[in-house]
């Protein structure tokens, strides 16, 4: 037999016995692929098309996964508000109306925006879609009032801008306006302050250890980030809450100022700037400068201001005109080592404290008055 018709039966035998073991339900491996060098399973060169996906990629006909657009008009700090509520109507016109006026709203033309708003309530199908065209109409006319505050921020007059927007926010508080009322009041404070502390991150400076702890709760915080508790401790003596990363010259300040939520307000309290040049010291040559312990003592040179923190559970500013200060000493607001509130012992106390920050001259203090108002929205 030729060559030629064994190589044939030989493939027809391989055939058959292929097709028999399938039939039986088994599978054959094929054998590794052999380069000429005999190499099994070589691996693509890079820059080959068949490269391995990595195993976190989606597959080939699976798009990326995409970020979701905002919802309109969120809270601050809230990405994952609701989307607006659209309200139903008896009309069938009455959704191609709503979205009419929601364009005027977002155009800025409020008193055209109000009075639609205002027509389509009648129209709405029931209570929760006529309080959802009462919001809209509601945050229109707080649109017009907005106006008003931000032609006194054009003016600089900063002070006068932010409490109107404070106190307006109360009566638009949970209305499509609200967002826009906090970007002004953002802005306002980039203008009107420097923050020294926000207590926003817990530092080991404030210790349980003298009655500080840090404040999470939601209900009860100012801004919506940390603030701190301070209380007196078992012994009931004097105490201090000093801050020493503060700008070094208060010249072109006019005020300190904070927020207090106080449960049981102290005896007596005092604010003291204290003062002084930095000691310098030499060391093998290299020129050292430490603080001077007389100014860290309080028994240097320094500014004292003596306030009352009012009761109430409610957040209430307290402002004081760096001019109502007390020089002690060679005090001067162009070396300030540090702040610092010192409250009397003897008395139980128990407040929260949060932004404590410096009043900017160009922004115009509000004077040495303690307003008993409440921050906006706050208990």
């Amino acid at each position: 037999m030729s060559s030629r018709r064994i190589f044939v039966y030989f493939v027809i035998a391989a055939l058959a016995s292929c097709l028999a073991a399938r039939g039986r339900g088994v599978l054959l491996a094929a054998p590794p692929i052999q380069d000429e060098e005999g190499e099994k399973g070589k691996k693509p060169a890079d820059g080959d098309d068949e490269k391995t996906p990595p195993e976190d990629a989606p597959p080939p006909d699976e798009p990326p996964p995409q970020e979701e657009p905002p919802a309109d008009n969120p809270p601050p700090g809230d990405a994952e508000s609701e989307p607006v509520k659209i309200p139903e109507f008896t009309k069938d016109t009455g959704k191609e109306e709503f979205s009419k006026a929601k364009s005027l709203f977002d155009e800025g033309k409020w008193k055209d925006a109000e009075s639609a708003f205002k027509k389509l309530k009648a129209d709405a199908k029931a209570k929760e879609d006529k309080d959802i065209v009462d919001s809209w109409a509601l945050a229109s006319g707080g649109g017009l009032v907005l106006e008003r505050v931000k032609a006194k921020v054009k003016q600089r007059q900063f002070t006068v801008a932010q409490r109107e927007a404070e106190s307006y926010l109360k009566k638009y508080r949970g209305t499509p306006i609200e967002p826009a009322y906090h970007q002004v009041l953002q802005e306002i404070e980039k203008e009107l302050y420097v923050v020294i502390e926000s207590f926003d991150v817990p530092s080991s400076a404030f210790s349980e250890k003298y009655g500080k702890t840090y404040v999470n709760d939601a209900d009860v915080l100012l801004d919506g980030t940390r603030c701190l508790r301070w209380a007196n401790t078992k012994e009931r003596d004097n105490v201090t809450l000093r801050l020493r990363n503060v700008p070094r010259d208060w010249s072109r300040m006019e005020a300190v100022e904070f927020w207090v939520r106080i449960t049981a307000p102290p005896s007596d309290a005092e604010l003291v700037v204290g003062c002084g040049e930095p000691a310098t010291t030499k060391k093998k040559g290299v020129a050292k400068t430490t603080k001077k312990k007389k100014t860290d003592d309080d028994t240097g040179s320094a500014f004292q201001a003596q306030i009352r923190l009012p009761s109430g559970r409610q957040w209430q500013r307290i402002q004081v005109p760096l001019d109502a200060f007390q020089a002690q000493g060679d005090a001067n607001f162009a070396t300030v080592n540090f702040f610092q509130i010192q409250v009397g012992g003897g008395k139980q106390f128990d407040f929260l404290i949060d932004k404590v920050a410096l009043v900017k001259k160009s922004g115009g203090a509000a004077g040495a008055e303690t307003p008993k108002k409440a921050a906006p929205g706050k208990k």
